[in-house]
Order: C-alpha cells, then sequence, then structure tokens
C-alpha cells in the first residue's frame, strides 16, 4: 500500500518538472519502478533468509521511508504561464482568414437592385 502510494505521485511530479521532453522524463520514471520491483523480490528473500520476518519488514520500511526524503526534496513550481503552445489554425479560423481576404466594401450605389442582399454575421466567442 505505501510503495503504491509512493509510485503514482512521483510519477506525475516528473511530468510538471519537465515541459520539452516531458515523455522522456516520465518514462525514465517508471523504468525506475521496474528496476525498483526486479531489486526488491531478491532483497526480500536475501533479508527474510538472514534476519527475520519483523526485522526484515523493518529494514523494508527503512529503505520505503527515504521516499519521504526524497518527496521533500520536491519543491512546489509556479505555473508555466510563459508556456504556451501556439494554437494551430483551425477550418473555421482559415475561412475567416480568406473571406477577410476576399471580402470589400461597396456603397450603396455601387450595388445593383438585381444582385442578392448578403448578411454577414459575425461570430462571437465566450
Amino acid at each position: 500500500m505505501g510503495l503504491g502510494l509512493l509510485y503514482l505521485p512521483n510519477i506525475v511530479a516528473v511530468s510538471y518538472y519537465f515541459q520539452r521532453r516531458r515523455a522522456f522524463a516520465t518514462g525514465i520514471a517508471v523504468c525506475g519502478a521496474g528496476v525498483g520491483c526486479f531489486v526488491f523480490a531478491p532483497l526480500c528473500k536475501l533479508l527474510l533468509s538472514v534476519y527475520t520476518w519483523k526485522s526484515a519488514m523493518l529494514i523494508v520500511s527503512g529503505i520505503t521511508l527515504n521516499g519521504v526524503v526524497f518527496a521533500a526534496l520536491l519543491v512546489p513550481l509556479r505555473p508555466a504561464l510563459h508556456y504556451r503552445r501556439p494554437r494551430s489554425k483551425t477550418v473555421l479560423d482559415r475561412w475567416r482568414e480568406k473571406a477577410a481576404k476576399n471580402t470589400r466594401t461597396r456603397s450603396r450605389s455601387e450595388c445593383s437592385e438585381d444582385e442578392p442582399k448578403i448578411l454577414q454575421v459575425r461570430v462571437v466567442y465566450c
């Protein structure tokens, strides 16, 4: 239970510390958890063969308690307000740009009577 509560916050904390290579950093953190599983199994077997089960659990608890020390080293970060991905243009944005280029204003006298009247609608986003 304790290792489960230690795993998830550390993986999430790694993603807050990296912007540019976030996937790579998270991959290394997740691989570290896998390596820990491989190391802890033979270590527990060795500790149980050398010590009693109470002493072995005390040693494993001490190793896990080091997670508290490393968690204390994580400093709260300010939100990265300066980092924003540029928004990709949607179809509606491209259509608006094209319409803005093709739009020209004409006076009422230039319009003929048989021309259809065009109602221009402005879309407002909240």
